[in-house]
């Protein structure tokens, strides 16, 4: 079976295909042992922040997203590393905690946690002194139990 050229094709921009500046800023981010943020390796890398941002503006205006390629680039690294997460995260969950072993079953989808909120309807009567007559008549700090109704007046 042979694959249609379509796949054979890389779709998407490469590094070479952007301009030196954005290569080697590229190259900077993916050889880091952080993940950083393009600003964050301008910063760190020691780039003009000016010139990255503007030719970065200019390559998006030409269909060349240097960001998103860059997003889409950790994304792989991240990706590549799932089988050391996942042998990892195995292991914390049969020798170690409780929170490795609740990680472990809700990557699995063995465990959904739902939260339900049901809330009844509390009628709380409030007091402010002043409002009705008898008021002034009770004591300060005392707790009135029984509710006072004011008298129709007529």
């Amino acid at each position: 079976m042979t694959l249609p050229n379509e796949y054979e094709q890389n779709i998407g921009p490469t590094l070479n295909d952007f301009p030196r500046s954005l290569r080697k800023l590229g190259e900077f981010m993916l050889n880091n042992d952080e993940i950083l943020t393009v600003t964050e390796a301008i910063k760190k890398g020691k780039f003009n922040y000016d010139s990255i941002t503007t030719i970065i503006s200019r390559e998006k205006k030409k269909g060349r997203d240097f960001k998103r390629f860059m997003n889409e680039q950790m994304q792989i690294l991240l990706n590549g590393q799932k089988l050391r997460v996942a042998k990892a995260l195995i292991s914390g969950a049969v020798k170690r905690s409780h929170a490795d072993r609740k990680l472990y079953f809700q990557l699995t989808g063995d465990l959904k946690e739902q939260t339900n909120v049901n809330i009844g309807t509390l009628a709380i009567g409030v007091n402010i002194s002043g409002l009705s007559p008898g008021d002034n008549d009770r004591e300060k700090g005392v707790i009135d139990i029984t509710p006072t109704i004011p008298k129709e007046k007529g």
